[in-house]
């Protein structure tokens, strides 16, 4: 769907690469957020008493392929919570 264009189109994408799943992993499955993490207890943040929470997009079945059993779904899989909270 493309919805700037409000049309419905027939695509085909490709599977993802191990790079693909490597990058997504490190930005989607938790590396970034540790980093942000780092960085926040760096300035004696998260408070106690407060927490941290990770949403993950799962959509529609009909992007179960993309998103769920796709490269996010993946991640997901691979860094299930961060390490560090």
């Amino acid at each position: 769907m493309d919805t700037d264009k409000k049309e419905v189109l027939d695509i085909t994408l490709e599977p993802a690469t191990p790079e693909d799943v490597r990058q997504t992993t490190k930005v989607m499955g938790g590396e970034d957020w540790e980093l942000w993490m780092d960085a926040l207890r760096n300035h004696n943040l998260p408070r106690a008493g407060r927490r941290h929470v990770a949403y993950s997009y799962i959509g529609p079945e009909v992007t179960y392929a993309i998103y769920r059993n796709g490269t996010i779904g993946k991640a997901r899989r691979i860094w299930k919570t961060p390490r560090r909270a």
